[in-house]
């Protein structure tokens, strides 16, 4: 018996995590989208229950991952060294993004609440404290970045629609009510446009190292937070002009690629110190 555990653990070993976690988004999303091809068929009315019910469990179940890979990200680094702090607070915004998805499952108002702030500006504030920890690690270390004229596009349209969201609040008519997903929206969405500027500054100083799995790191977490944005901008648009359901339903795999997106930066970088050490974790 321990043999075979033995031997399944070298087999595990030895899978790249990276693709094992695009090969398991990937299926998500094969399968996510054969649900909502039938439902839109017959039960076009039905397409919500898929994304609230097995839809938000592909993505706890990614956000698990996430977590898990992260923890083990920052087992990778000894204590005292400041990449383990960097993956001590990924690890915590792994965790709020995970707690939010639970609460997603459980009804009540308190607990929407909950999901709000845990899964918007806690987890923002948390990945925008540990991208400007790895920041500082880069800057230590002599390699600084500059972003390049793609990157300033980016950074323009986030920043663009964070203005636009602000003004319409502040401009919205007298005694009207902010909602609260509109409020946390409001705090989130300007903190997200920061952590976006991180992520590009951090993913160009580790491609000047070449673009392994360091770079990719990084890169992927960029990319989860810009479909992160780009999904507060779909359900700001859905709000202001109802779209019909399965055209809506198009948009929610956003939240799919998203948590891939973030599941993926960890299994790079524990990738990327399992290939240089080349040897098996710790039990």
């Amino acid at each position: 018996m321990l043999d075979w555990i033995e031997r399944a653990r070298l087999l595990v070993w030895k899978i790249s995590l990276p693709n094992l976690v695009i090969g398991a988004t990937a299926a998500a999303l094969v399968c996510g989208g054969g649900a909502v091809l039938w439902l839109a068929i017959g039960q076009a009315d039905q397409l919500p229950l898929f994304f609230r019910s097995p839809g938000t469990l592909i993505i706890v179940a990614l956000n698990l991952a996430g977590l898990g890979l992260s923890l083990l990200a920052r087992r990778q680094f000894s204590r005292g060294e400041p990449m383990r702090l960097v993956w001590s607070v990924l690890a915590l915004a792994a965790a709020c993004s995970l707690t939010s998805g639970v609460f997603s499952q459980v009804d009540g108002e308190n607990w929407r609440r909950a999901r709000l702030i845990l899964g918007g500006p806690v987890q923002t504030v948390l990945l925008a404290w540990g991208l400007a920890l790895a920041l500082r690690v880069y800057r230590q270390s002599g390699i600084r970045s500059r972003p390049r004229i793609p990157d300033w596009l980016l950074m323009g349209v986030v920043a663009g629609f964070c203005g636009w969201e602000v003004s319409e609040s502040l401009l919205r008519p007298p005694g009207s009510v902010l909602g609260f997903q509109q409020a946390a929206s409001l705090v989130n969405d300007p903190l997200l446009s920061l952590l976006l500027i991180e992520a590009i500054l951090i993913r160009r100083a580790a491609l000047k190292m070449g673009r392994g799995l360091i770079a990719r790191c990084w890169g992927a977490f960029t990319a989860g937070i810009f479909l992160t944005f780009v999904g507060d901008i779909a359900v700001w648009l859905s709000g202001h002009s109802p779209l019909p359901v399965p055209l809506t339903a198009t948009t929610w795999y956003l939240w799919f690629l998203a948590s891939g997106a973030y599941t993926l930066a960890p299994a790079c970088q524990v990738e990327a110190c399992r290939l240089a050490g080349g040897s098996l974790p710790e039990r």
